[in-house]
């Protein structure tokens, strides 16, 4: 009777053990549970880049060659696509990329961007009127650099409004620096557009984190000649009401 026992314990052990582990891992099956493991790494069914002779393409986690290497440049995947810019006689490449390597927002006359974040990402276009033959010693007066917009995933323009620079929304709010006439305006909008975090008096803001933003005040000094200018001041933190902390 001794190794029925044994027998009828060690099976109840092994039902016991797997109920534990299906229940841990979602009530999977055995393909089930793989793919849970996979599905907690924050890259999970994205592509990454690799550069080959020079040009950049994308591969799957397995290695495999999704996009063929053909940009100069290329953005890691963000929400599901990725900047890239074409070779000088394909010009016409440079833009967003899906999964698939399909160019589903092209943007083929733009100085910079970035990545999509909460549905929306920052270009950096360059101004028709510009000069580049300019004195390069001579100041330049904000926003006479080109200007900066946000779009959509279908490229479309959502603010209407240009801006001197901005930073990616983090937690439903970006940082942007623009003029409103002759005033200098700079702070945090919302996924509307409005700002609603004014802050003017700061040399460069941060992206919100758990709640938090950091941002350098702005400090004022008196260099020989009697003139004040502008010098970058402390870090400070500021909350979703703008209210130092």
């Amino acid at each position: 009777m001794k190794k029925p026992i044994t027998l009828s314990i060690l099976c109840i052990a092994i039902v016991v053990t797997t109920t534990a582990c299906m229940h841990e891992y979602g009530n999977d099956d055995v393909l089930g549970v793989s793919n849970n493991l996979y599905n907690k790494h924050e890259d999970w069914g994205v592509l990454y880049p690799f550069e080959e002779d020079g040009l950049w393409g994308f591969k799957d986690i397995y290695d495999k060659v999704i996009v063929e290497p053909q940009y100069l440049y290329v953005h890691r995947f963000s929400e599901g696509l990725a900047f890239v810019r074409g070779t000088e006689t394909k010009e016409h490449q440079t833009g967003f990329i899906d999964l698939a390597g399909n160019l589903v927002i092209p943007l083929p006359s733009i100085f910079s961007v970035g990545s999509f974040s909460e549905g929306f990402a920052f270009i950096h276009e360059w101004d028709e009127t510009l000069d580049l033959r300019r004195d390069p010693g001579a100041p330049v007066k904000i926003g006479s650099m080109g200007h900066v917009i946000f779009i959509d995933r279908t490229g479309q323009d959502v603010f209407d409004q240009k801006f001197h620079s901005a930073l990616s929304f983090s937690e439903g709010l970006a940082f942007v620096r623009y003029l409103e006439g002759d005033e200098h305006k700079a702070g945090f909008i919302d996924t509307t557009g409005e700002l609603i975090i004014s802050t003017p008096n700061i040399v460069q803001g941060g992206s919100f984190h758990e709640g938090f933003a950091h941002i350098i005040a702005r400090m004022w000094a008196n260099d020989e000649t009697r003139m004040s200018v502008s010098l970058p001041g402390p870090f400070i933190f500021i909350d979703r009401t703008g209210k130092n902390i």
